[in-house]
């Protein structure tokens, strides 16, 4: 795993791997801003006082993509686009973004003002609870996490990001009638774990296939459960995730090497051209060699 190389002399602080990206700004006193974007299946630990305060409360704002929510009792919950999070201590300081993509922002808030506040706004308890708050985040927050994460692509300083702060938090306050708490199933650790060896056995060797009665006999679960509890963790029905990898491999075949089609067929588990053609057709809309043509032909 790589781990987080930090660029300072800067006003604000960022860190990066091979793949991933993490700008803190420091907004006020005992209240720092992160611009968060994953493109790795794990997360290095971030050594960053700000994300570490004993005591914090931290407001994430998903805006796509799935982290996983670990909490201190040990089950296991998931973030997803369009969603908020707010805890007070109950998740792990762990991330595992199981579709090795995230973009979003996290708030970490030791202020105590801004943390009563932030608990008048939710007109619940942050502190004391079992599991983190999750809820739908209104259009107009989605709007301004979106512009949060341009701004921190085109390297504007703290001010900025104060102001959209401010503007976030007094949405936050005036929007707060609107949230829709989500009703989200929790697995224990052991089950999601069971998620991730079955995506692991899949994408391991595309050309061969398992069912979920397989994976099932061999974790000692029913075929019900298992499809569960990957959808859970992956947000995909087993069977439309075996087909999204396999179509997604087949798009990288057909653009970045010269294999023949029934080649790339068996590459990806399929017995032969005329099968693998008609998979392809309806997932993309056009078959593989018209894929492959147009790639080349916009390259």
């Amino acid at each position: 795993m790589d781990h987080f190389i930090q660029e300072k002399n800067r006003a604000y602080s960022v860190y990066r791997t091979q793949a991933s990206k993490i700008v803190c700004y420091p907004i006020m006193e005992g209240v720092s801003l992160f611009c968060v974007r994953i493109h790795d299946a794990a997360c290095p630990e971030l050594n960053d006082p700000h994300a570490r305060a004993a005591g914090s409360i931290k407001l994430n704002i998903c805006l796509s993509g799935r982290c996983e929510i670990k909490t201190h009792s040990g089950v296991v919950t998931y973030l997803i686009g369009g969603e908020l999070a707010v805890d007070d201590g109950q998740t792990m300081e762990s991330y595992h973004f199981p579709t090795a993509d995230y973009t979003g922002i996290e708030l970490y808030i030791e202020n105590q003002n801004v943390k009563q506040g932030l608990s008048s706004i939710f007109s619940l308890p942050l502190s004391d609870r079992e599991h983190p708050l999750i809820a739908t985040a209104e259009q107009t927050l989605l709007q301004i996490t979106e512009q949060i994460l341009l701004y921190c692509e085109q390297e504007l300083d703290s001010a900025i990001m104060r102001l959209k702060y401010e503007e976030l938090m007094l949405l936050l306050k005036h929007l707060h009638t609107d949230f829709k708490l989500q009703s989200r199933r929790y697995y224990l650790h052991q089950q999601t774990e069971i998620a991730k060896a079955v995506h692991d056995s899949i994408v391991s060797d595309l050309s061969v296939r398992h069912s979920a009665a397989e994976f099932a006999a061999q974790f000692g679960i029913s075929e019900t459960s298992l499809k569960a509890y990957f959808r859970n963790v992956y947000g995909y029905a087993f069977r439309d995730f075996q087909q999204k990898v396999r179509m997604e491999k087949a798009m990288e075949l057909l653009t970045q090497t010269s294999d023949s089609l029934d080649m790339i067929a068996r590459k990806i588990g399929f017995s032969g051209q005329s099968r693998f053609t008609e998979a392809f057709r309806k997932y993309a809309g056009c078959t593989p060699l018209e894929f492959r043509k147009k790639e080349k032909y916009d390259a």
